[in-house]
């Protein structure tokens, strides 16, 4: 896997590159996309969090903090969306 990653790195980085140009074009096209990008991604990674976060955890305290965390990131993008 590490001969693949190093034989293609040049097109990881072509992909990036493009990825980048790609949005910094469409966010100064339509400047409040930004707002939905960070949004969407602040809820996913939130509920992505909780299911390894709670399994992996065996204090019931802990696990109280990291479920206010993941509420606060939901509450957080669900402002950014509602900003856009």
């Amino acid at each position: 896997m590490k001969k693949l990653i190093s034989n293609y790195l040049w097109l990881l980085c072509f992909i990036g590159a493009a990825f980048v140009i790609t949005m910094s074009i469409f966010i100064k096209v339509l400047p409040e996309t930004i707002y939905y990008i960070v949004g969407i991604l602040t809820c996913l990674l939130g509920v992505f969090r909780v299911v390894p976060l709670i399994k992996t955890t065996f204090d019931k305290g802990i696990k109280w903090v990291f479920f206010g965390e993941t509420i606060i990131d939901l509450v957080v993008g669900i402002i950014f969306i509602v900003l856009g």
